[in-house]
Parts: C-alpha cells; sequence; structure tokens
C-alpha cells in the first residue's frame, strides 16, 4: 500500500527530529557542499544518512549514495544505520544484501559503496544523484577533488535549476593535503560551530561554495558521558597528551 503525503511528511518530519542540534543545524543547511569536521563517534555518518532518508520520503523516486572508506565500513557502519532508522520508524524499505542497496516505500534508493572496490565511482557517471556523502574523505588514497569535481558533482546537477547535497565528513586527516584539509584547515579542529565558509585557496579555488560543520562527541548524547571519561583519563595519563595527534583527532 503506498504512503499517503501526509505520513510522507510526518515521518521525515519524525526522522528529522531524531537528530540533534548539531546534527539538525549540519541537514538545514541550505548549502549543497557540507563538510562535517569532528571527532570519532561524533554521528556524522549518521547525519546525511538520516537526511537521506527523510528526503527519500518527500521526493519518491530518488537516489542517493553514501561512500565509505571500504566496502566493510560500508557493511558494518552504514548498513546498519538504515536498518536501524527503517525498523525505528517502521519504513518498511527493501535492503539488498548483496548489493548494499536500500530502497524506500517512495521508490527512493540509498546505495552504498567501498571505496576500496575497483571502478565503484564509475558506476555513478551519468546518475542523477538527489545526494551524496563521502565518509573519513580526510583519509582516501584517490583525489577526493577529482572525485567530487568530474563524477559527484555533475551527478548532483539536478533538472530545473536545482542541485543534490553533497557531504564530506571526516577527522582530521593524518597527512595536511587534501580536498578535506584544504576546507578545514581554517577552522579551530574542537570547536562546535556550524555554516563556517572557507576562504578559497591555490589548491581549492572553490572552497568559497562549502559550508564547514563542526562538532565533538560531547555533543553525542549516547556517548558524551563516555568521551568525557577518556579525555580525562587521558589527560591523567599523559599531561602531554594535547601534542599527540592521535589525541586530537
Amino acid at each position: 500500500m503506498s504512503w499517503s503525503r501526509q505520513r510522507r511528511l510526518d515521518t521525515a518530519r519524525a526522522i528529522l527530529a531524531s537528530l540533534w542540534a548539531e546534527q539538525r543545524a549540519a541537514v538545514a543547511d541550505p548549502c549543497p557542499f557540507k563538510a562535517l569536521f569532528t571527532t570519532r563517534r561524533a554521528g556524522k555518518t549518521w547525519t546525511p544518512l538520516t537526511d537521506f532518508a527523510a528526503d527519500g520520503l518527500i521526493h519518491p523516486r530518488s537516489m542517493y549514495c553514501h561512500v565509505a572508506l571500504t566496502h566493510n565500513n560500508s557493511e558494518i557502519i552504514a548498513w546498519p544505520i538504515l536498518k536501524d532508522l527503517d525498523r525505528r520508524f517502521g519504513l518498511g524499505g527493501r535492503f539488498q544484501e548483496q548489493k548494499l542497496r536500500y530502497t524506500l516505500p517512495t521508490g527512493s534508493t540509498i546505495q552504498l559503496y567501498g571505496g576500496d572496490r575497483p571502478g565503484w565511482s564509475q558506476r555513478l557517471y551519468g546518475t542523477k544523484l538527489k545526494g551524496a556523502a563521502v565518509d573519513e574523505a580526510g583519509f582516501y588514497s584517490v583525489d577526493i577533488n577529482d572525485l567530487v569535481t568530474d563524477v559527484l558533482n555533475p551527478a548532483l546537477l539536478m533538472p530545473y535549476g536545482k542541485r543534490g547535497t553533497l557531504y564530506l565528513m571526516s577527522i582530521p586527516g593524518k597527512m595536511p593535503s587534501g580536498l578535506f584539509y584544504e576546507l578545514t584547515n581554517q577552522f579551530p579542529w574542537d570547536e562546535t560551530y556550524a555554516a563556517r565558509v572557507p576562504k578559497p585557496t591555490s589548491l581549492c579555488p572553490t572552497a568559497g561554495r562549502w559550508s564547514v560543520h563542526s562538532w565533538t562527541t560531547e555533543a553525542n548524547p549516547y556517548m558524551s558521558e563516555q568521551f568525557v571519561q577518556e579525555m580525562d583519563e587521558w589527560r591523567a595519563a599523559d599531561p602531554d597528551c594535547e601534542k599527540d595527534t592521535r589525541f586530537l583527532r
């Protein structure tokens, strides 16, 4: 049985309401290019997948994709999030385990990819995407700028002047290079902020079209207490931990 428009709208609102304030701010940001700059376990993967699930209810037969560092990351991190959203909100979607493709009752699909699988990006050529997300964007061996410019941006150009949404999410990378680094290195890594616009650089002349959002795991109501305790224990064991890049990430 098909869903009524009102049911789709009400369920989409409920899905978005399940996010906490920092995540909701990122989703509500009208900028089509968003960089989420967080610590570990801060809910950055949940943010675009929740957005895509809600948006896919409002816009039937839309296509979305999420790219993880590896196929295994897609299976153990992103795939369970989609199953949890489906269960919690009674969506009754269809899960194709072999393809890692989730289909909402409106016919909209969320496709998961692993960045370690040969030829995965070529599958996106010629597609029309309502939304795309690249997880751990600070750690890819391929040029993320090329992926965004040559593959994802054209796929997100929609008819009638509309544009789909692109998310790049990551903790700080190990190497000071790449698109995600160029977008986020201008801002403090450990502060909460939303909708900061980076200045263009010689390596990233289009940085001004991005919006950077940042928060730490302390904002995650499910992890906040553990996060603060872990940081306190680390500082007690190593007074110089603030100089350790592993601690900072």
